[in-house]
């Protein structure tokens, strides 16, 4: 008796259930629809190509000044044949004569 007693509550819980699903799938379908106008319409408005810039020659280097490298090169390879040459002296690494 109990079972018989709760089928049309289920039915109708099912029926309730099935109308929600009704309603949040034709708001999806809508919601669906807006985008895909609104992504057809900003590929309307966004131009296939872009104009670039031609080319130009640039009137100064852009990169490292040349000297600045070339000064500092020839001082580090001055300390290291300074320190190599002198290791003996500097580090107490020779025979003490």
């Amino acid at each position: 008796m109990h079972v018989r007693s709760m089928l049309p509550f289920r039915m109708q819980q099912r029926d309730d259930l099935e109308n929600d699903m009704q309603l949040k799938f034709n708001a999806y379908s809508a919601l669906s629809t807006q985008l895909q106008n609104a992504q057809a319409k900003l590929q309307e408005h966004t131009p296939s190509f872009t104009m670039v810039q031609s080319a130009s020659v640039p009137v100064k280097p852009a990169g490292p000044k040349r000297m600045a490298f070339v000064f500092i090169v020839v001082f580090l390879s001055l300390m290291v044949t300074f320190v190599i040459r002198n290791f003996s002296l500097l580090f107490g690494g020779g025979k003490d004569e």
